[in-house]
């Protein structure tokens, strides 16, 4: 997986940096998780702090551009972003399985 970032665009207020570029890869395309990793590796910035919003691919090609969101701190993170409902189950499992022990 091979990733060019195309435009960085900083965010005082929101204390992030707003990243756009392209991936190109061999097999399938490459997750949010993934890519995430990746990029944590190019910012030097921790994998958790970033948020993968859009990946945008084409039919046949090995290419694809994204958008994600690098956060300077937890708290900031938790601040701009919304929790999604997948994210709500499993914090709703995880303080059931807290409660039973």
């Amino acid at each position: 997986m091979n990733i060019t970032i195309l435009e960085k665009k900083e965010s005082p207020l929101l204390k992030r940096r707003e990243v756009s570029g392209e991936v190109s890869f061999e097999k399938a395309t490459p997750s949010n998780k993934d890519l995430s990793e990746s990029l944590a590796k190019q910012l030097n910035t921790s994998a958790d702090l970033i948020i993968v919003k859009n990946i945008y691919t084409r039919f046949g090609q090995q290419k694809a551009k994204f958008l994600a969101m690098a956060y300077d701190n937890k708290d900031a993170q938790q601040f701009a972003e919304k929790l999604t409902s997948s994210q709500k189950k499993k914090l709703a499992e995880s303080k059931k399985t807290e409660g039973a022990q």
